[in-house]
């Protein structure tokens, strides 16, 4: 088995990360009651996801339970070179994502950082 695939929480991080969403926005795309932290705790493999969750990831990201809980729909058809390939594509997206999420927080303060110019009176305007 693939060693970036090998758990459930590997899994769903990379269909996560595949759909560029955070956990917020995962936990929220699923419609059921499941929290960004239990998303967190999923993907750290700190807690194993009950039924219904399992069954509302299927759907969302059209996979099969079977998938999501051994990997080896995929991981069965994939040569070593595949899953060298397949680990530097869950890198990049990796690395695509934290850049994804930079740029936002950068979008952020610039936008705040305007906003704050326009409430500083200029200098002709204190006359």
């Amino acid at each position: 088995m693939n060693p970036y695939l090998d758990s459930i929480g590997k899994r769903v991080k990379l269909l996560r990360l595949q759909h560029s969403m955070s956990m917020s926005e995962l936990a929220e795309a699923l419609n059921i009651k499941i929290s960004q932290s239990t998303v967190s705790n999923i993907e750290a493999d700190k807690v194993s996801p009950n039924a219904e969750v399992i069954i509302a990831l299927s759907q969302y990201f059209n996979v099969s339970t079977d998938w999501l809980l051994t990997g080896q729909e995929w991981s069965h058809k994939f040569s070593s070179d595949d899953d060298i390939a397949l680990a530097e594509i869950v890198e990049e997206t990796e690395k695509l994502y934290r850049k994804m999420t930079n740029l936002r927080v950068l979008a952020r303060v610039r936008k705040l950082n305007r906003a704050k110019m326009d409430l500083i009176p200029d200098d002709d305007d204190q006359k």
